[in-house]
């Protein structure tokens, strides 16, 4: 596994903005639309802060050089503009009247130079099941049809043959295959080595043997 300068940091960042996420789906009468607006705005600029973490961690680990770091984090001088502008737009929409629909945004996204597009970006590939959703940036590779639920926290090189529902899992997918339905919890800290990664892990022989 690469990085390990800085602790992977970015992981408890990556974390907060999935808690935050959680907390609204799990409690959605504890806020108000403002509110739910708000902290969601958060929990996106969260994830785009975790993602330019993450290269400064790869770069102080000797992992990537100066031109990849700067490329992945050219977008980090426009977080200050991007927040006022999304929270304004949030504002305006707050003032429309009740009778207008409010356009449901793509189920996936990515962030590139700090901008949140929606859709699966260039380097994600494959069949890519309707039920696939959430923060993609950091992901890669051919997608397996079946893959689905929120990938949001999920980074690396996909397996063709990694499906089902990921939903709860977080961490580094590169070398898993298998059906990941019914599992949660984070894949980094599961000690998978490069040589097992590149080997191929049945994320069935990841699971923890109950007492």
């Amino acid at each position: 596994m690469s990085g390990g300068a800085f602790q992977y940091a970015f992981t408890r960042v990556q974390q907060f903005a999935d808690d935050v996420r959680e907390r609204i789906a799990e409690h959605p009468k504890s806020f108000s639309g403002a509110e739910v607006e708000r902290l969601r705005l958060l929990a996106e600029h969260c994830g785009v802060v975790a993602d330019w973490m993450k290269a400064a961690e790869w770069l102080a680990s000797g992992d990537t050089d100066e031109d990849v770091f700067l490329r992945d984090t050219q977008g980090l001088a426009r977080i200050a503009a991007v927040a006022p502008a999304a929270a304004t737009q949030t504002q305006r929409r707050s003032d429309m009247k009740p009778m207008l629909t409010k356009a449901a945004p793509h189920p996936l996204y990515y962030y590139r130079s700090g901008m949140w597009i929606g859709g699966p970006h260039p380097g994600l590939q494959g069949n890519i099941h309707p039920e696939l959703r959430g923060n993609v940036s950091s992901l890669w590779g051919n997608v397996h049809p079946e893959l689905r639920g929120d990938a949001t926290g999920l980074w690396g090189d996909v397996h063709p043959e990694l499906r089902g529902d990921v939903s709860g899992l977080r961490g580094e997918v590169t070398g898993l295959w298998g059906d990941a339905t019914g599992l949660w919890g984070n894949l980094d800290a599961c000690g998978i080595t490069d040589a097992e990664r590149e080997a191929g892990v049945d994320v069935a022989t990841l699971v923890r043997s109950e007492p």
